[in-house]
């Protein structure tokens, strides 16, 4: 049950990725989640949130896209997207950082959007259902952090590049020790 849902124990669990078929199109997504545990009474802020590092991430570097927050959904029906029952949280969300004061403590919950833009055009939507605790200490409490994963990069052709991008340029593939990829692009 979520502090700021009356709803939140009858609602679906929302994970939605809709694009538009367009070339070269790749949707934004979570490199890492997002932090789970707040602390009450300070301002706690989620930085980067794009880029090397961060905790999204722009497959198509020449794609603008841009993050909101927006309803805490409870399901999807007839093409629309149901709103929970639910008080929304007062963040600040741009595209560099989220970031809130939370008042009390418990479990809570927030929806984003996430828009991928080219030319001026919508070519994608992903919303996205963020639930947190807030705790009275964040001091000691371990969050799931790319810092602690180890990566290798390799060029398009498949040749090791080494385990940094340090001194590169362009398109690269990363594998980390999780089983995981991705693809960068390096200015």
């Amino acid at each position: 049950m979520l502090n700021n849902s009356t709803s939140s124990m009858n609602s679906e669990f929302i994970i939605s990725a809709d694009y538009w078929h367009i070339a070269n199109n790749s949707t934004p997504y979570a490199r890492m989640p997002f932090i789970i545990n707040q602390q009450v009474g300070i301002r706690n802020t989620m930085k980067p949130i794009w880029g090397w590092g961060a905790f999204l991430t722009n497959p198509d570097s020449w794609d603008n896209v841009s993050i909101t927050q927006t309803d805490l959904h409870s399901g999807y029906a007839n093409g629309v997207f149901v709103p929970q029952i639910y008080t929304q949280l007062s963040m600040h969300v741009d595209n560099d950082s989220i970031s809130w004061v939370p008042s009390a403590m418990g479990k809570y919950a927030t929806g984003f959007e996430v828009k991928d833009m080219r030319n001026g055009q919508v070519i994608g939507v992903q919303r996205v259902q963020w639930t947190f605790m807030v705790v009275s200490s964040t001091i000691g409490l371990n969050e799931n952090t790319l810092t602690d994963l180890k990566y290798d990069v390799y060029d398009w052709y498949g040749r090791y590049m080494g385990n940094d991008l340090n001194g590169l340029k362009g398109l690269f593939v990363i594998r980390y020790s999780n089983g995981k990829s991705e693809k960068v692009f390096v200015n």
